[in-house]
């Protein structure tokens, strides 16, 4: 069973949250990285008008494929306007204006949301090995990590709350910029613009993070979701007393 990790600080909200059983939400505008794949405002999309016909017409009807109509009339709309009226319809365009649209769609809906995220394990590291995270988001092992299981967390999510959302990873590249050239591969704009949207430059793939979408602020969970909880070997006397006191009254009978 897959296992997913929460860094806390061991501050007042860190420990409220733990004793109300709850995970706090933030917007991306709150987060630590300021060059997050939300913004549109700065995107070039000039790779459109450097297409070929035979590529601005696979593009076309990838785009169209979930549309109502057939693809028998996808190709007589493309005849129509490529044939009736060759000078009056600019198909890179009307590439161009879709991948925009939905790219500005993605991050405003991006954007209105709530966001929690965790540490997945690495390949050659597991998530409570990794001494950045551990200094960065658990003030130096002052502070603790939560270990869930992402299936139980996930079917208590759902039942403590009326809209849950999903999980996802966050994408890393080697730049902040985004290779157009590549929006179209998987014949998904959702998908593709997606992960325009949750993407972060290569500095932060330390992190390995998966990222829950909220609805709400305070996301409501069970405490069985909790498969243990590490102590920060620095976190000061009184704070782990006080951290085990409040682990005691969920927890009763471990």
């Amino acid at each position: 069973m897959e296992k997913i990790y929460r860094y806390y600080r061991n501050v007042q909200h860190d420990i409220d949250s733990l004793a109300n059983s709850y995970l706090w939400a933030s917007k991306l505008s709150d987060f630590n990285d300021p060059f997050e794949g939300s913004d549109y405002n700065n995107i070039d999309f000039s790779c459109y008008s450097k297409l070929t016909n035979s590529e601005a017409i696979t593009i076309w009807k990838n785009i169209h494929k979930e549309k109502k109509h057939s693809m028998i009339k996808t190709e007589k709309v493309l005849l129509k306007y490529f044939i009736d009226e060759p000078d009056g319809y600019n198909i890179k365009a009307d590439i161009e204006d879709a991948a925009r649209r939905m790219i500005i769609t993605q991050c405003n809906y991006a954007n209105k949301h709530y966001y929690v995220s965790f540490v997945k394990d690495g390949d050659n590291k597991t998530a409570l090995e990794n001494k950045l995270m551990w200094s960065h988001y658990s003030d130096g092992l002052r502070g603790y990590i939560i270990e869930f299981s992402i299936e139980n967390l996930s079917r208590s999510i759902r039942e403590n709350n009326s809209n849950f959302r999903r999980f996802f990873n966050i994408h890393y590249h080697d730049n902040i910029s985004f290779d157009f050239s590549k929006f179209h591969a998987t014949k998904d704009f959702n998908y593709n613009s997606e992960r325009f949207v949750f993407r972060k430059t290569i500095d932060w793939n330390y992190e390995n993070e998966l990222r829950l979408m909220s609805t709400e602020q305070k996301v409501k969970y069970s405490p069985n979701s909790i498969n243990k909880i590490i102590i920060g070997e620095r976190m000061g006397d009184c704070q782990r007393v006080t951290l085990i006191t409040i682990l005691k009254g969920i927890f009763p009978n471990e």
